[in-house]
C-alpha cells in the first residue's frame, strides 16, 4: 500500500494515510493549509479550514532547525571616575587619609544612609535676611501693651482664661443642667442607674405588698409574707451593688470636673476592683462629713425622742440647713485635696469661712437641684392612692430625675471648687495622677 507524503512549504514531511484525494488540512508546525493532491479541489468548510482537531492525518515531525546563536554579551563600559572637589578638605579643615576607599555594598549604593564621604558640596552662602524691628520686642508685650503675669489658680479666673486661652469654667444656670447631654457615658448611666433603682426599689416593693395583701385576704399571711420575701431577696442583694456603682461614677464626675473636663467621664469598670475602688473614700466622707455635719439634728432628735417631746420642726430644719454646707465642703476636701484628713472641723469650717458668701450660693444652688428631686418624688406618692398606675409611670421619672441631678450637682461642686481652691491645696485623689509643682497652679486642659 502506498503512503502518501506531503511537504509543507517550511520543510515539515507529513504522511497522509488514509486520507482521500482532495481533503485537506493545516501544518501542526507553521499552520499553513495543505490539500491532498490527486482530485478535485474541494472548497474548504469553515470546520476543516479554522479547526486543527478535524484533522485525520499522523503527524511526524522533521529535523529540529537549529537555534540562532546568540550574541555574546559586551561588557558595559566603566564611567570615568568623577572629579574631585578641591574644596572639601579645605571647607571642612580635614586632615587627608591615605586609606584605600572602600567600595561600597550593592545594598548600600543607593542608600543615602550609607554615606561614608567626609563632606558634601555647598553651594553658595545666601546672606541672612534682616532683623525685623519688632525683633528685641520683650516676649512679655503685645501691641495692646504687657500680658499681665496670671496669678494663682482660683482667684483671677479671667486673667487666666486670657493668658492659657482657656474657656472659664461651666456657669450654673442653665447650661451645667444639660452636663449629663455632653456625652454617651452620661445619658447611658442616667438611664441604666434610674431603671435599675426604679426596678428594685418601686416595682419589686410594690408586687411584694400586692402579694402580702392578697395573702391576707385570703388569710395566708405567713405564706404570702414568706414569698415576698423571697421576691424581693434578689433586689435586696443588687441593691447595694447598685448604689455603689453609682457613687463610684459620682465620685468620678466630681473629679473629673474638678480638672476642668467638660464632657461625662467614662463609667466604672464592671469587675469588683471597679466597684469597690475608691470606697473608702465615700466612707470617710461618711465619717468625717456626714456624721459630724449632721450631728447636732442627730443630737436633737434623740433627745426629743427620750423625754418623749414633741419637736420643733422650725429648729430641725435649721439644724439640717446648719450640717449642710459642712458636709458639702467636706466632700470636697476628702475627694480633691492631698491629705483628706484635713476635713477636721476647724478646716472645713475655715474653708468655708474663707470662701463665703460665694460658697452659700453654691449650696443654695446645690439644694434646689437635690430638692426637685425630692419634690418630684413626693408629687409622685400623692398620686399613689387615687391613680396606681400613673403613679408606676410618674416614680419612673422621678428615679430619673434622681441620676440626671445627682449627676449635675457632683459636675457643679466639682467646677466650683476647682476655680475656687486655694493654690497650695486640693489635687485630686480619685486615680488621677499628681501634678507637678509647675503644674498644680493650672487645671488640666479642657
Amino acid at each position: 500500500m502506498s503512503v502518501t507524503i506531503l511537504v509543507c512549504p517550511c520543510g515539515l514531511r507529513l504522511k497522509a494515510t488514509g486520507l482521500s484525494p482532495g481533503k485537506s488540512g493545516r501544518c501542526p508546525s507553521c499552520g499553513a493549509l495543505i490539500r491532498v493532491p490527486g482530485a478535485e479541489p474541494v472548497p474548504p468548510t469553515a470546520g476543516d479550514v479554522d479547526d486543527e482537531w478535524n484533522w485525520q492525518g499522523i503527524y511526524e515531525l522533521g529535523q529540529a532547525v537549529k537555534p540562532l546563536a546568540l550574541r555574546p554579551l559586551e561588557p558595559e563600559p566603566t564611567p570615568p571616575p568623577s572629579p574631585v572637589d578641591p574644596w572639601a578638605d579645605e571647607l571642612f579643615d580635614l586632615p587627608e587619609t591615605t586609606a584605600p576607599a572602600t567600595p561600597p555594598d550593592s545594598e548600600q549604593a543607593d542608600d543615602e544612609w550609607g554615606w561614608h564621604g567626609t563632606s558634601y558640596n555647598l553651594g553658595a552662602d545666601v546672606a541672612a535676611p534682616a532683623p525685623s524691628p519688632d525683633a528685641n520686642r520683650p516676649s512679655n508685650e503685645v501691641d495692646d501693651g504687657p500680658v499681665p503675669t496670671p496669678a494663682p489658680i482660683g482667684w483671677t479666673k479671667d486673667g487666666e482664661a486670657r493668658t492659657t486661652h482657656r474657656p472659664p469654667p461651666d456657669a450654673w444656670w442653665p447650661p451645667v443642667l444639660f452636663y449629663p447631654l455632653r456625652g454617651a457615658e452620661g445619658v447611658a448611666m442616667v438611664i441604666t442607674i434610674g431603671l435599675a433603682l426604679w426596678v428594685m426599689a418601686t416595682l419589686v416593693p410594690e408586687y411584694c405588698l400586692s402579694l402580702q395583701t392578697s395573702a391576707e385576704f385570703w388569710g395566708a399571711g405567713l405564706m404570702g409574707t414568706l414569698i415576698g420575701l423571697i421576691t424581693a431577696l434578689p433586689s435586696v442583694i443588687m441593691l447595694p451593688m447598685v448604689l455603689i456603682y453609682w457613687l463610684q461614677y459620682l465620685g468620678r464626675v466630681l473629679t473629673a470636673s474638678f480638672e476642668g473636663e467638660t464632657l461625662p467621664p467614662r463609667p466604672p469598670d464592671r469587675n469588683f476592683e471597679g466597684l469597690f475602688d475608691g470606697l473608702g473614700t465615700w466612707m470617710l466622707w461618711g465619717v468625717l462629713g456626714l456624721s459630724i455635719g449632721f450631728l447636732p439634728l442627730a443630737a436633737y432628735s434623740i433627745a426629743t425622742a427620750e423625754r418623749s417631746l414633741t419637736g420643733n420642726p422650725g429648729i430641725a430644719i435649721a439644724l439640717g440647713l446648719l450640717g449642710f454646707p459642712y458636709a458639702l465642703m467636706a466632700l470636697l476636701i476628702v475627694f480633691l485635696n492631698d491629705d483628706p484628713l484635713e476635713a477636721k472641723p476647724g478646716g472645713v469650717l475655715g474653708t468655708i469661712a474663707h470662701l463665703a458668701p460665694s460658697f452659700l450660693g453654691l449650696c443654695l444652688t446645690v439644694g434646689t437641684i437635690g430638692g426637685s428631686a425630692v419634690l418630684a418624688f413626693v408629687g409622685a406618692f400623692l398620686l399613689r392612692p387615687k391613680a396606681f398606675g400613673l403613679f408606676i409611670g410618674a416614680s419612673l421619672a422621678c428615679w430619673m430625675l434622681t441620676a440626671w441631678t445627682s449627676i449635675v450637682a457632683m459636675h457643679t461642686l466639682g467646677s466650683y471648687y476647682e476655680a475656687h481652691q486655694q493654690p497650695s491645696r486640693g489635687r485630686p485623689r480619685q486615680g488621677q495622677p499628681v501634678p507637678s509643682s509647675k503644674s498644680a497652679a493650672t487645671p488640666a486642659g479642657r
